[in-house]
């Protein structure tokens, strides 16, 4: 899996694994996985 949700501080972010690039920043962690579904979706329609 590319992408990842870890936590910063008190902030939820979503990084690509292979750069370590934040892709967004959240105040939960539920927000962030959404965010993360989201990439996914694009990131294999790609393929």
């Amino acid at each position: 899996m590319p992408f990842a949700v870890r936590k910063r501080g008190n902030k939820w972010v979503v990084i690509s694994k292979s750069s370590g690039r934040v892709l967004g920043t959240h105040k939960t962690k539920k927000k962030a996985i959404k965010q993360l579904r989201a990439v996914y979706a694009n990131y294999n329609r790609k393929k």
